[in-house]
């Protein structure tokens, strides 16, 4: 059953989501067959314009994905379209683990054809070289394989925007709970959710600063230049801390969800 709301979940972000991936392929292919004409001021502008349209529709479609997940919730679970949903023989808790797994999806599908239209666009032997030497750089002084860094960025990057679609999702269900004044609790709930996460990092980092000096440098003495040990410590502790807080969101959010849940 599972299976079945994962995949009406997703048909019904990817109707709006979809038009933005395919424009943005479209645009990024158009861009690199533009870059094959002859030089000229002209082709350099139009080619500029469809590149450059290319990587803000695919922006736009993760920002949509995101925002479409939060909507199908309300909607499929809140409004006239909850009273069906409710009477299907399969618990609260998977109806919402449907909702952040579609969610999640369907960002990595946007975020992977962001990368591809960027390929398209500006992939040669220039830029492959230029990329390979900075990763080598970047590895050898992080003290980490290729591989192994950018498994690292990919995770951080995911995990970042998993925080934001649990944050909304926390927004709803909590403003939801609220007889009146439905959106203006959500927003509270939500946007105010994100904040706090934001303040709790800032605060384990000036905790952390007081056993790290080189952390410490850079956060009260105006220190510009950081250790590549220090930025691979950063990144593998924000990787835990959001991975907690994705835990606890989720957590939360799914016992509120299980007490009950306040149609309109």
């Amino acid at each position: 059953m599972l299976k079945k709301l994962l995949k009406y979940d997703m048909k019904w972000c990817l109707k709006v989501v979809s038009i933005y991936i395919v424009i943005g392929l479209v645009l990024a292919v158009l861009g690199r067959l533009i870059d094959l004409f002859p030089e000229s001021v002209f082709f350099s502008v139009v080619g500029g314009i469809c590149k450059g349209a290319s990587i803000s529709f695919g922006i736009t479609a993760i920002v949509n994905a995101i925002i479409r997940a939060w909507v199908r919730m309300i909607t499929n679970m809140y409004k006239d379209e909850s009273y069906l949903t409710h009477t299907l023989p399969i618990k609260t808790d998977k109806i919402y683990l449907s909702k952040i797994i579609s969610s999640i999806t369907l960002v990595i599908i946007c975020i992977i054809t962001l990368l591809i239209s960027l390929i398209v666009m500006y992939l040669n032997d220039n830029t492959i070289e230029l990329i390979k030497t900075s990763l080598n750089i970047i590895s050898n002084n992080l003290e980490l394989s290729i591989t192994g860094l950018v498994i690292l960025l990919t995770l951080l990057i995911i995990l970042q925007i998993i925080n934001i679609i649990l944050c909304g999702f926390v927004g709803i269900i909590f403003g939801h709970s609220y007889n009146n004044k439905k959106v203006p609790m959500m927003l509270l709930y939500g946007f105010g959710s994100y904040v706090v996460i934001q303040i709790i990092n800032v605060l384990i980092l000036i905790l952390g600063s007081l056993f790290n000096s080189d952390l410490y440098n850079i956060l009260f003495n105006g220190v510009e230049t950081v250790e590549f040990s220090l930025l691979k410590g950063i990144t593998i502790f924000c990787i835990i801390i959001y991975s907690i807080i994705s835990f606890v969101l989720y957590y939360l959010s799914n016992k509120k969800l299980l007490k009950g849940i306040n149609l309109d």
